[in-house]
């Protein structure tokens, strides 16, 4: 009856040649996926290749690592034609005479083997714990209080470090902005069509509205560039996204923000970072009680 070890080794075969064809397949098709990404005219169509794109690769890599992983255990595990291992052989009790000398053309004779105790891990008192780098966002009031003869109710602003934490999360760029890269002007609408273009534009909306879009024309900007598009009302940030660029040298894109119960009155500024430099920004106004 067939062993662990004989049934594995049967199997690797055929384990490499499956994985190696679903690695195959896969790389393909992701590359056919960054080439209609590439291809693709609306900002939609782009997104979808994208997504699709990753998801080609994330195959791809893990049935490249499954065929490495497998070649390297079929590798080193022991052929079949390597002889088996000396077999101790205890010496009888009742033998005194010593063992003859081995003589040339004699046949070699088995003697009992000595196990050498495995020497038991050591831990080294001076080993450090390596240093793991975190983000602490520094925060720097915008907005000095002015003080008044008459009390009045000031409303509490809402806490803005987890919004900084998401927003400045630590991303790593592989492209700089030119002196030619440029961010037009920024519309602020209810809705956009899927080229980007405003539907609703305004500088002023109601309390409660759900989602508002800022979009804006770009040229000669790199894929990987990185920008940032803050929120701000009455000097406090209330959104925003820290990201790559990813939509090519020219074109129109925009971005949207959804408060969670909708838009509060308040002054509204939208800024465009790029490369940390703030390129462009917009007011609008939320009226209402």
């Amino acid at each position: 009856m067939p062993n662990l070890e004989e049934i594995f080794r049967t199997a690797i075969p055929w384990l490499l040649v499956a994985s190696g064809a679903i690695a195959f397949i896969a790389w393909l098709v992701s590359i056919r996926y960054f080439v209609q990404r590439k291809r693709a005219s609306l900002f939609i169509l782009r997104r979808r290749d994208r997504h699709r794109f990753q998801s080609a690769v994330s195959v791809a890599m893990i049935a490249s690592v499954f065929v490495l992983v497998t070649f390297i255990t079929w590798w080193i595990l022991p052929n079949e034609s390597t002889p088996a291992a000396p077999v101790a052989v205890m010496t009888p009790a009742i033998e005194t005479t010593p063992p003859p000398l081995v003589t040339p053309g004699a046949e070699p004779r088995a003697w009992s083997l000595t196990e050498t105790p495995t020497p038991e891990p050591t831990h080294d008192p001076n080993a450090t714990t390596p240093f793991i780098p975190t983000f602490t966002p520094t925060l720097t009031p915008s907005v000095t209080p002015t003080p008044s003869a008459t009390p009045t109710e000031t409303p509490t602003p809402e806490p803005t470090v987890p919004i900084m934490e998401a927003i400045y999360t630590p991303v790593v760029p592989y492209a700089t902005a030119s002196i030619e890269s440029e961010i037009g002007a920024i519309t602020i609408s209810g809705g956009v069509e899927l080229n980007g273009e405003p539907i609703v534009p305004g500088t002023e909306f109601l309390s409660g509205t759900d989602i508002l879009f800022a979009s804006f024309d770009y040229q000669q900007m790199p894929n990987g560039v990185l920008w940032r598009h803050i929120w701000l009302r009455d000097g406090y940030l209330v959104g925003g996204e820290t990201r790559l660029w990813e939509w090519g040298s020219r074109g129109r894109t925009y971005v949207h923000m959804q408060p969670r119960g909708g838009f509060t009155p308040g002054d509204y500024v939208v800024q465009i970072l790029v490369d940390e430099v703030m390129v462009q920004f917009t007011q609008f106004t939320i009226t209402g009680p």
